[in-house]
């Protein structure tokens, strides 16, 4: 972003907000004395400064979607959406969340209470039984400060957050005011623990690593002690992955097409389909 100069007789504090052209467009107020921030493409969090807070934003990229009956729950840039569609040709935006501190990268709906992977925002829990008020009941920061959370699924008692370049973290969310991390598991290697898409069962988390790259098998039976127990190779990176409702095979959406692997034996996934797409498959359903 360009930056422009002061004119003469004019004053830095005539400039009442900064606005930063990034997918998701925060909304910033400076307080004296004057300072610019700036946001990039890849990281549409602007920088921290301690003069300048977040007012709010306008629309944002859709990461993270959510269906529950006739409700969608998706992400707009920093926010949570609600929208009835009843009627498919002609949703209706039934309201949207405050800002919650990340871009909404994965969003799961249970029990009146949707449960969001907030990229630098960590984990946040809504109450969204009133779909046109929802609010923040409770939340947590990721183990490492440096990292976002990237995808979640939940499970009982449980939320797995899959984190962008540092794993695996586990909270227990038996109260969803204040959701506790019992573990984590980072694999080993550089660029390996680089999850952008995760599902479980209750037993295993499948972890598309998107620096692995391939599927990671982590066994939680135990919560508190996960330990990876299976892995298969993609001869691309992955970007997200479904169970069937069986549990005997997952969807893989990679960088070369979609893969179909059989995960009956969790500790030897294999693939037994590949449909070459011609570019990357961002995600599957």
């Amino acid at each position: 972003m360009r930056a422009h100069p002061v004119a003469a007789g004019s004053s830095a504090h005539a400039a009442a907000h900064v606005l930063l052209p990034v997918s998701a467009l925060p909304i910033m107020a400076p307080t004296t004395p004057a300072l610019c921030t700036h946001a990039s493409p890849e990281d549409p969090q602007p920088s921290t400064r301690e003069n300048v807070d977040h007012l709010g934003h306008v629309g944002g990229s859709t990461e993270g979607v959510c269906i529950a009956g006739t409700t969608v729950y998706c992400g707009e840039g920093l926010r949570l959406a609600m929208l009835d569609v009843t009627d498919p040709a002609t949703p209706i935006l039934l309201g949207r969340s405050e800002p919650l501190g990340g871009v909404v990268d994965g969003v799961r709906v249970a029990a009146g209470l949707a449960y969001v992977a907030a990229g630098l925002g960590g984990l946040r829990i809504l109450d969204v039984s009133d779909p046109a008020a929802p609010v923040v009941v409770g939340s947590a920061d990721l183990p490492n400060p440096i990292s976002s959370a990237t995808c979640l699924d939940i499970r009982g008692d449980y939320a797995y957050i899959g984190m962008n370049g540092m794993g695996l973290a586990i909270f227990d969310v038996t109260d969803p005011e204040a959701p506790a991390l019992v573990s984590e598991l980072d694999p080993p290697g550089y660029t390996a623990g680089i999850y952008y898409g995760l599902v479980t069962d209750g037993m295993h988390v499948y972890a598309a690593d998107w620096g692995g790259p391939g599927v990671r098998v982590i066994d939680v039976q135990d919560p508190f002690a996960p330990e990876e127990v299976g892995y298969w190779g993609a001869p691309s990176s992955p970007f997200d992955i479904v169970l069937d409702d069986d549990g005997v095979h997952a969807h893989v959406a990679g960088g070369a097409g979609f893969h179909v692997l059989d995960v009956s034996a969790p500790a030897s996934p294999m693939e037994v389909g590949f449909i070459p797409m011609g570019a990357p498959v961002l995600t599957v359903t």
